[in-house]
C-alpha cells in the first residue's frame, strides 16, 4: 500500500506541477490521502519537494516510476524502538 500511496502523490505533481517560485504555503502544505483498508498516507510539503526535484533535473514521471507498485523495493525492518520499516529503491 505504500507504493500505491507514493505513486498517487507523485501524480499530484505530474497532473498540477508547481509554477513560480516557491512560497511558504508550499513548505506548509500537507495532504492526507486516505487509501484501501484504511491506509492512510500524508504528503508533507509536497510542492515544495516538486521544486525541488524539477531544479535537480529530475523528471516527476521518472520519480513516480521508481517508487510506485511494480517496481523492486529492498525492504528492511529497524530495530529501533518505534519499529520503522525502511525502503530503498
Amino acid at each position: 500500500m505504500i507504493q500505491e500511496g507514493l505513486w498517487a502523490a507523485s501524480q499530484v505533481s505530474i497532473d498540477n506541477p508547481p509554477k513560480g517560485p516557491a512560497t511558504l504555503k508550499d513548505f506548509a502544505e500537507i495532504r492526507t490521502q486516505v487509501h484501501k483498508e484504511g491506509f492512510q498516507l500524508e504528503i508533507l510539503a509536497g510542492p515544495a519537494f516538486a521544486r525541488l526535484r524539477k531544479r535537480v533535473g529530475l523528471n516527476e514521471e521518472d520519480y513516480q516510476a521508481a517508487l510506485g507498485p511494480g517496481n523492486p523495493y529492498l525492504q528492511f525492518i529497524s530495530t529501533s524502538k518505534s519499529k520503522a520499516s525502511f525502503f530503498l529503491s
